[in-house]
């Protein structure tokens, strides 16, 4: 059985046999497949309740080297908005870099949540990185200072727009 938990991509790479067993897990417990487009890859609608030890609102995304990406997103996401949080997943999983994460968010922001969305979204994901900082800080253990900063920077950036966005 596996256990899946909010964690940052610089979590140690799985193998194939792992991703493939998470697969299969992941469907055991009615995790339902969905496909994107632009760019193309599967991601999974993941059961809340099913997962121990998360908040609410989750993303994950790991990769192996022939079994490809293994990007989950939390039922507890309204529908509409999942396949954005997969999309940040996807883009962010394969940069090494300090920044990334808010780097990667912009892009999200700009080129893939439609505008007329914004007011709705802006919102539920600067909760969720709210959320996240909290959690991570909570199992300090666990996320590295580079990763606090990390989600830190984006929380700040979308409590920055939010903040705009109700005057």
């Amino acid at each position: 059985m596996y256990k899946i938990c909010i964690y940052y991509r610089k979590m140690a790479k799985m193998n194939d046999e792992q991703v493939i067993g998470a697969r299969k897990w992941l469907e055991s417990i009615g995790a339902t497949v969905n496909r994107m487009e632009n760019p193309l890859f599967d991601w999974y609608a993941v059961p809340f309740q099913e997962v121990k030890d998360a908040p609410e609102m989750f993303a994950f995304s790991w990769k192996a080297p022939e079994a490809g990406h293994l990007i989950g997103v939390s039922t507890e996401v309204p529908r509409e908005f999942r396949k954005y949080w997969a999309i940040h997943e996807f883009l962010e999983e394969p940069k090494e870099y300090p920044g990334k994460c808010l780097e990667t968010l912009k892009q999200e922001l700009v080129q893939y949540v439609p505008f007329i969305q914004l007011e709705k979204y802006i919102p539920l994901r600067a909760k969720f990185f709210r959320g996240l900082v909290e959690y991570a800080k909570a199992r300090e253990n666990k996320y590295s200072p580079e990763t606090l900063a990390e989600f830190e920077a984006s929380r700040d950036y979308l409590n920055e727009i939010e903040a705009n966005f109700k005057k």
